[in-house]
Parts: C-alpha cells; sequence; structure tokens
C-alpha cells in the first residue's frame, strides 16, 4: 500500500477501514433503506444546468500526524490528481471511475470546491462518491507540498477515525485510534487485520477466541450461529462470475476518439477479433464466430445448483450474468432469456463446431485466497471438454498491471455489482484507459449504456440501458455467472458489540468496517 493517490491501486480500503473519508457514505433511514449520509462535506447545491455541484467542507476535520485541517485546496488537488483525463499517470482503484462523470474539480474558496460535470444524475453522489462500492478520501496536500512524494509512500495519512500504524499487502493491516476524532472517537484503542487464507484457520482462531470476527466460509454459518456466534451490522452478496478476458473489441477510446491499440490474441480459442478482416467492426469474423460458440460452451458447462449445494450448503443461489444479482427485479423479469441451463451434451456439440473436440488449455487468475467454486468449475471443464485449467495464484497487486494495461488475457472473477439503473459498466470499456481497472475487455455496447446512464434520471430509459447491456452480455457468453452467496463478517458477542455499520455493496476485507462502533466486553 502507498500514501501516494496515483499509485493506490488499493486506496478503497483505506474508506472501507477507516483511515479515510469518503464526500459521502450511505446510512440506514428509519425504514430500513438507503440514505444519502454527508460526511466530509456538510452542505452541497447542484446548478439547474446540472453543469456543476459546489461543496462545503465540514469544519474541524484534522489529518493525522499533525498536518493540519482538511480545505477544499485538498479535495480539488486530491481528485484532480487521481482522474486519469488530469492526469494520465493516474492507478487510482477508484479516481480511474471518474471518466463520462467528473471534468474537474476547482476551488471556489478555503472551505468551499466545485465540482464540474461531465455527466450528472441521481445515482451520482451515491456511486462514485460514497463509499457503497469503493470511496475515494482525500488526501493531504500540505504534506506533498512539504514532504513531496517519496514521503508520501511511506505515510498513509488521512482524516479517518483511525490511523495505519503498519500495512502489509496480504501479511496484516495495523490500525490505531484517533482521539478525540472530528466525528466518532473509536470505542477501542487497535484493530490488527490478519491476512489468513485458509477458511478452516479462520473458523478456528473465531472459535478459541484469538480473534473477535473472521471471514467464515458460508458452509460453517449455521454451525457457528448455534454455537452463539452471529453476523456484522451489515452485509451484501458475494458474487463468482467469469470474465472471458481479452476480448478488447473497441478501436477507439470513448473519450478522446484516439485510436486504441489492443493485440486480440485469437489463439486464445474465447478470443475473437472483430477487425479480423479490416478496419471496420465485423461480428462474423471467423473467431469472432468460434469463440463465441466456445464461450456458450464454457457457460453451460457450469453445474451452478450442484455448486450451491455441495459448497455453499444450499445457502446461494445459481448466478447467471455479470454485474446483475440473480434477486434483481430486472434479472427476474428477464431470467428466462439470461438465465444459463446446464447441459454438457450441447455444450460438447458446440466445442465440436468450433473445432475444439479435444479441448484446450486455459489459465485462471485466482488469486492466493480461497478458488473452490472456481476449482470445481475447471473440474467440470475438464471431465466434460477437456478444458486443462492452470490457475494464477499471485498476488493482486502484481497481477493487476495486465488489466490497467489491456495485456490480460486469462479469464478471472470480474467486477463489478450494485443496482443496474447505475453506470456499471464502466470496467468493460475502454474510457478509462490508460490507468483504471478493466476486465479484460471492451465493448462500444458497455460505453453506450454508461454514457446513456449517466446522462438520464428518467427510470425507464435507465431500465432500457440496462436491458440491452444485460442482453448483450448474454448473447456473447463474455461474462456468464456461477453462484452468488450472501456474504459478511462473523463476530463473537461475547466479546464485543458492533453497535453499527455503514451499508455497502461490495465485499472488501470480509465485510468488516465501522470498528469505531465497536465495543469490547
Amino acid at each position: 500500500m502507498t500514501g501516494w493517490p496515483p499509485e493506490c491501486v488499493w486506496c478503497a480500503d483505506t474508506v472501507h477501514l477507516g483511515t479515510h473519508e469518503a464526500l459521502f457514505h450511505a446510512g440506514r433511514a428509519n425504514d430500513g433503506g438507503l440514505e444519502l449520509v454527508p460526511w466530509i462535506v456538510e452542505s452541497w447545491e447542484t446548478s439547474g444546468d446540472l453543469a456543476y455541484t459546489d461543496f462545503k467542507v465540514h469544519d474541524g476535520i484534522e489529518f493525522h500526524k499533525g498536518w493540519g485541517p482538511l480545505t477544499a485546496h485538498d479535495v480539488v488537488w486530491y481528485f484532480n490528481l487521481i482522474h486519469p483525463l488530469n492526469n494520465p499517470e493516474s492507478r487510482h482503484d477508484t479516481g480511474v471511475q471518474q471518466h463520462g462523470i467528473l471534468d474537474n474539480a476547482e476551488v471556489v474558496d478555503n472551505k468551499t470546491f466545485r465540482f464540474n460535470w461531465a455527466a450528472f444524475a441521481g445515482h451520482t453522489l451515491w456511486m462514485t462518491y460514497t463509499d457503497v462500492q469503493e470511496g475515494m478520501g482525500p488526501f493531504s496536500k500540505a504534506i506533498y507540498d512539504d514532504k513531496g512524494i517519496a514521503y508520501m509512500e511511506e505515510n498513509i495519512v488521512g482524516t479517518g477515525p483511525f490511523e495505519v500504524v503498519e500495512w502489509t499487502d496480504a501479511e496484516v493491516v495495523d490500525l490505531q485510534a484517533v482521539p478525540d476524532h472530528w466525528r466518532k472517537t473509536p470505542y477501542i484503542d487497535r484493530v490488527r487485520m490478519l491476512h489468513v487464507p485458509e477458511a478452516s484457520t479462520r473458523r478456528a482462531m473465531l472459535e478459541n477466541r484469538q480473534v473477535q470476527s473472521a471471514e467464515i466460509a458460508l458452509k460453517d454459518w449455521s454451525a457457528l450461529f448455534d454455537d452463539g456466534f452471529t453476523l456484522a451490522p451489515e452485509t451484501t452478496n458475494t458474487v463468482f462470475a467469469i470474465s472471458m478476458a481479452g476480448n478488447y473489441w473497441q478501436s477507439h477510446h470513448p473519450m478522446t476518439g484516439e485510436p486504441l491499440e489492443r493485440t486480440r490474441d485469437i489463439s486464445k480459442p474465447w478470443v475473437g477479433d472483430p477487425f479480423e478482416n479490416g478496419d471496420t467492426f465485423d461480428p462474423d469474423t471467423p473467431s469472432m464466430k468460434r469463440s463465441k460458440l466456445v464461450r456458450e460452451a464454457m457457460a453451460i458447462t457450469i453445474d451452478r445448483e450442484a455448486i450451491n449445494d455441495t459448497i455453499l450448503s444450499g445457502l446461494g443461489l445459481p448466478h447467471h450474468l455479470g454485474g446483475i444479482w440473480v434477486d434483481d427485479p430486472i434479472f427476474i423479469e428477464n431470467q428466462d432469456m439470461w438465465s444459463y441451463e446446464y447441459n454438457p451434451d450441447r455444450a460438447r456439440e458446440l466445442m465440436a463446431e468450433a473445432g475444439y473436440e479435444d479441448g484446450f488449455e486455459v489459465e485462471w487468475y485466482g488469486g492466493p485466497g480461497n478458488i473452490e467454486i472456481f476449482e470445481t468449475v475447471a473440474a467440470g471443464w475438464l471431465g466434460d471438454l477437456g478444458i486443462e485449467t492452470t490457475f494464477d495464484r499471485q498476488i493482486y497487486t502484481s497481477w493487476r498491471p495486465t488489466i490497467v494495461n489491456r495485456t490480460n488475457t486469462d479469464i478471472f472473477n470480474g467486477c463489478c455489482y450494485g443496482l443496474p439503473a447505475w453506470p456499471l459498466e464502466w470496467p468493460q470499456n475502454a474510457a478509462n484507459f490508460p490507468g483504471g481497472y478493466n476486465t479484460a475487455q471492451e465493448f462500444d455496447e458497455a460505453w453506450e449504456s454508461f454514457d446513456r446512464k449517466s446522462n438520464t434520471t428518467d427510470p425507464e430509459e435507465l431500465k432500457a440501458a440496462s436491458s440491452d447491456w444485460y442482453s448483450f452480455l448474454r448473447e456473447w457468453h463474455v461474462w456468464p455467472g456461477i453462484v452468488q452467496h450472501p456474504g459478511g463478517a462473523v463476530y463473537d458477542p461475547e466479546a464485543m458489540e458492533w453497535e453499527q455499520m455503514r451499508p455497502f455493496h461490495w465485499m472488501r476485507w470480509s465485510g468488516m468496517r465501522s470498528f469505531e462502533w465497536i465495543q469490547l466486553k
């Protein structure tokens, strides 16, 4: 982890864990629904033509280590610095999502800053400027001015109720409570997050009271609940789906119009090249036809019901289409068209038609964690289709550059999920290139859907854009799902009380956050 924002590829974690604070966060309304809660801003006003919003910074917010108050100058410097269209060197995990939404930020006065919008709609503040999904929390411009980049790389300084003592990727995060914090002084003094890959070890540590909270395998929930353990105040859906990587089908950058230089490696059976015959997009090139057959075969050889029953103890749901939960009303309305039925016989016919009767080899990025679900899918592919899978287990930070620079062709569990009315298609198009996270796929349809949603508040238009996008995914089989299941932290109520938690959509750090609301017993 680094404290230099443009290089911070895990910076959403700083907001999630409480060392930094976003403009807004989600809260629970009286009816149990979500409400937008101001965090580091105390008020805001959007112009009548939706061209800009003026925000006022909350008084009394101090940076850690005595680096002074948060001002509009810090906010503007930070958001422009991590925006790839203002700073092409930015690799910030969340800042690169601002393409097509924010043009730039400017200082109005010491307390007030302005966001000039490329597009603004009802979901803009919710999706991009809370930590419901990821989160962006300002860093100190004064540190940069006084100490420079080298110092910031080694010192992570925010405004949250906890400050960083140690942050070693894939090992430990050690946080110290901030006394007299402006918003909420933590009840506890210290939080240590340990990286423990084995689910059985995590369960044993929780049961033996070596830790107070842990990520527990879904199949173990029932037994632990019977023993008195309980879930954290907020949970979400954990989703497994497969990005059929390497399908870079855009020819020009949708924001700048510049030609894109991409290698479309059609030696990979699941990769198609619509420009195989020239400069004009052609969905019927030989590789596009062949790869579509292969992707469909792989999608319908996933026994989703069996995986849910055996690995998830029936507590999850078969998942069919990347980017949308199967219990979402839009999916339910279209499930007959968008679902995949398990049909290995038909899959073998498709493989033969594509010329791969004997299968092929595929590399799958699984990361260093638990990959039992992926291994089960791979076993089915091997037995039914002759596809041999090799898993890449390197840590994410060493693998991530391949998806940022658009050279990756290894399939993986692609991001991202949320409400279908939100413009969630940013990872499947080239608009945040260079610098942004990508699912190793680029589609004009993704940009078109993102742009449509970003520029309207009409519910029917939002629904139509969503339906068109998910229908495209289903037609081309580029992001088939596996399973989804509830996810959240399990904790020991005899050891502590978790009073409340900020709601979230994306599972980060096993669903652990809002540590300032933990009281030890």
